[in-house]
């Protein structure tokens, strides 16, 4: 009788020990499922934020380019004070550089991170110039590459107006 008990206690104690073994499986299975999950979801919450800062960042930059340009308007019309209106179009515009330049969302060439310089330099044609200020702007924050770096300056300087001599006002006699 007492091998009958000992025998029963040894297969309860199998029992217990496979059913144990086979919830451990079960529950190492099941985190390895969620921690599959987590990462997912973290990767697809991250892509998520990148994407509305990037929709944000345009937001903003479609108001200060509205701004600047009725700046670029009105002061056509204001005599004397045009000259304050200029200062705050060009503010306006050295905003939107760094704002633009702030996200890759925002850059005026798509997939700009993921190109190389010599796939850059063909799409740089025809930018204007706060555009090719705003990837100047953007490559000095980022990959700062020498050569592209010196490629925007050359554009730029073309761009830029020839400076004209100031002409000093005519100075009116009193009578």
């Amino acid at each position: 009788m007492q091998n009958n008990i000992r025998e029963r206690l040894e297969k309860a104690r199998e029992q217990i020990k496979t059913w144990g073994s086979e919830r451990l499986e079960e529950i190492q299975s099941a985190q390895s499922q969620l921690l599959e999950r987590k990462d997912s979801l973290l990767e697809k919450g991250s892509d998520a934020l990148d994407v509305s800062r990037g929709a944000i960042r345009g937001a903003e930059a479609t108001v200060l380019e509205a701004t600047r340009d009725l700046l670029a308007r009105a002061g056509g019309t204001l005599g004397e004070r045009a000259p304050f209106i200029k200062r705050g179009e060009d503010a306006l515009t050295e905003a939107l550089v760094a704002l633009r330049a702030g996200h890759r969302a925002t850059l005026p060439i798509d997939g700009y991170d993921d190109l190389s310089i010599k796939k850059i330099l063909p799409l740089l044609d025809g930018l204007g110039e706060m555009d090719l200020r705003t990837l100047m702007a953007y490559e000095e924050a980022h990959k700062n590459r020498k050569t592209l770096k010196r490629e925007l300056d050359r554009r730029l300087e073309e761009l830029a107006p020839a400076e004209e001599p100031e002409q000093d006002e005519p100075e009116v006699a009193e009578a």
